[in-house]
């Protein structure tokens, strides 16, 4: 038998460890199990691996060796295949062995930003113009090519970046690149630049023109996004919706979908409200424990409504194999570790949610993202977010209300038991 990985499977290395990302999960592997799944390339036959680990070790200690590696096979089964002939399927690999590098980078080109939405929680604006130089962002960017997996481009309004179009193809020809878009600069001229993306995100706020020009506060958004849809969509460019459910629409998300659906988009995802930068002030947007639940449930029913039409992505979480080990005291969602957020100062930090100020990891403009890699360290976060906490509250709210990873974190590390 010639044991192998599943296809379209990424070996990550991280740490002293391994992440093996597969289209069915994702799966943490320890050292002893990466060495072995290392041997798993489709044309090395059982025999023939346990020889050569027996080598690798200088034993003729098989039966030790067979009992350690059936065991692996026998208890692995969600990710390994067992072909009675051999057939070439090396498993891809990232990340650096020993190092932290992260598997999806986000990176906010620019704070500029053609609109002025009354939530944003970036305050991003058209007269700001903090930017990550061109040069800085491709060395990064270069350094990381066969390492990182995944590159979000977002701002601001990652279009309004001087180099946009070039670090696009870059992304395109590199990674799996997202980008993140008001929509409203997308024409027939540049469309064709976005061939190759593994999705656009945009946001469109409601089925209603007058109401989503008046959150994005910019007379003829609704329009130019509309138009941006309908042209992702007849160049076959993977298209995801972004929203956010108030108190005042939402008893209207079935509108937003069928408008989605109509326009062509191949997804949409409802969020909420993050209360922080100019979203501060709209605690009318904020939905009690019963509403949240109430849509949570109008999303699954709509989900299996629209399932042969447009993918409605519902609030109920997938449980992944990755688990962070508590010894680095990151957050659970991966943030930091296995996901860097790069500002449009080229701070680096652990999530978008978090000023640049809190817990930065490093600044691209002043250190190479080579030396970065090795110093993640979160022993110092705690502390950090129970100051970012306070000014905050002077604010009248919480890192607590910015998303659940945060939440859970807070309440896990930041106690006064817990910091020292």
């Amino acid at each position: 038998m010639y044991p192998a990985i599943l296809k379209n499977s990424t070996l990550h290395y991280f740490d002293d460890h391994s992440i093996l990302l597969t289209d069915k999960d994702n799966y943490i592997l320890n050292d002893v199990e990466t060495y072995i799944i290392e041997k798993f390339n489709g044309h090395r036959s059982i025999s023939e691996i346990l020889k050569e680990i027996g080598k690798d070790l200088n034993t003729y200690n098989y039966s030790k060796i067979e009992s350690v590696v059936m065991d692996f096979i026998n208890n692995k089964s969600d990710f390994l295949v067992l072909n009675k002939t051999s057939q070439d399927m090396q498993v891809k690999t990232s990340g650096i062995k020993n190092a932290k590098v992260p598997i999806n980078i986000i990176i906010s080109l620019t704070n500029k930003c053609n609109l002025k939405c009354i939530h944003c929680f970036k305050n991003c604006s058209y007269q700001n113009n903090n930017h990550i130089p061109y040069e800085t962002l491709i060395n990064t960017l270069d350094f990381l090519k066969n390492k990182s997996i995944s590159i979000q481009l977002t701002g601001g309004e990652p279009m309004l970046y001087d180099n946009f179009f070039n670090i696009l193809s870059y992304c395109i020809d590199n990674f799996r690149t997202t980008v993140t878009t008001t929509g409203t600069l997308i024409n027939e001229k540049n469309i064709k630049n976005f061939k190759g993306v593994n999705s656009v995100q945009l946001s469109l706020y409601s089925h209603n023109k007058n109401i989503h020009d008046s959150i994005t506060r910019t007379p003829g958004s609704f329009r130019k996004t509309i138009l941006a849809i309908k042209a992702l969509s007849n160049m076959k460019i993977p298209l995801i919706i972004a929203t956010i459910v108030t108190k005042s629409n939402i008893n209207y998300i079935e509108d937003l979908i069928d408008t989605a659906y109509k326009c062509g988009a191949n997804s949409i995802r409802f969020g909420t409200l993050i209360p922080y930068g100019r979203g501060t002030s709209l605690n009318s947007w904020i939905l009690s424990e019963e509403e949240t639940r109430y849509v949570e449930l109008q999303l699954e029913k709509l989900s299996e409504k629209y399932k042969n039409k447009i993918n409605v992505i519902t609030w109920h979480k997938k449980k992944s194999n990755i688990n962070i080990n508590s010894k680095y005291k990151a957050l659970g969602c991966g943030g930091g570790l296995l996901s860097w957020c790069i500002s449009e100062t080229g701070i680096v930090k652990p999530c978008e949610f978090l000023e640049d100020t809190v817990h930065p990891i490093g600044n691209i403009k002043k250190t190479e993202i080579k030396d970065l890699i090795w110093k993640c360290n979160f022993q110092k976060m705690p502390e950090h977010l129970i100051k970012f906490e306070k000014e905050l509250n002077k604010e009248n709210t919480s890192v607590k209300n910015m998303c659940e990873e945060i939440q859970e974190y807070y309440l896990k590390y930041c106690s006064d038991n817990n910091v020292r």
